[in-house]
């Protein structure tokens, strides 16, 4: 049965077990960066750049997933996000 462990921002872990299919996966929910609006309640900003293409504020790229768990945020993403000039 596979496991991973998962590291709080603060430095908790647990590890969960059964490969996504048990009751302790249906808890833990990824945060969705994909074309996005950066939330400081959610995504952690680790870059910001300069672009004009797209709106101020919309997350480019996750460099680590999130999750909330049972609907509290475990850990926020990491993301880059576009400024404005």
């Amino acid at each position: 049965m596979p496991k991973f462990t998962i590291v709080t921002p603060k430095g908790a872990s647990f590890t969960v077990a059964g490969g996504g299919y048990g009751y302790e996966m249906e808890a833990l929910e990824p945060i969705e960066t994909a074309n996005q609006k950066f939330d400081p309640h959610t995504h952690h900003a680790v870059e910001m750049v300069e672009n004009e293409e797209v709106e101020d504020h919309t997350i480019l790229e996750e460099y680590q997933r999130g999750y909330n768990f049972k609907g509290k945020l475990l850990r926020p993403a990491m993301v880059k996000v576009s400024v404005q000039k």
